[in-house]
């Protein structure tokens, strides 16, 4: 009796520990997948950071991000990422650009 009691209590730790763990592998996984994602849109403005393209319009790097970028919403498992990326000037200002960039997702309760 007192073993079968013993045993329950053990098992029922390790059924929260196990449950506890499997929502930070899921939340790990679903940032792993945003920093891909992120990597997949951040690569191509490499190609924009050129002092003879730096101010026209079809530029990414010139607006917001509303002119001739590709920020569309990635589906990945069924969750959706959604990107968004500001273009700003630096607080030092110059001739530099500071872009910050942003994913946002719904984690779904495991």
């Amino acid at each position: 009796m007192v073993a079968t009691i013993i045993l329950s209590l053990i098992m029922a730790g390790l059924a929260s520990l196990f449950y506890g763990a499997k929502r930070w592998v899921l939340h790990a996984r679903m940032r792993m997948q945003a920093t891909q994602v992120s990597k997949s849109y951040l690569d191509p403005l490499q190609r924009n950071v050129r002092q003879d393209q730096w101010n026209p319009a079809s530029n990414c790097l010139s607006t917001d991000g509303a002119a001739g970028c590709d920020a569309a919403v990635e589906t990945i498992e069924g969750i959706q990422y959604t990107p968004a990326y500001v273009v700003g000037a630096p607080p030092f200002g110059g001739n530099n650009k500071k872009v910050r960039f942003t994913i946002t997702w719904n984690e779904p309760t495991p």
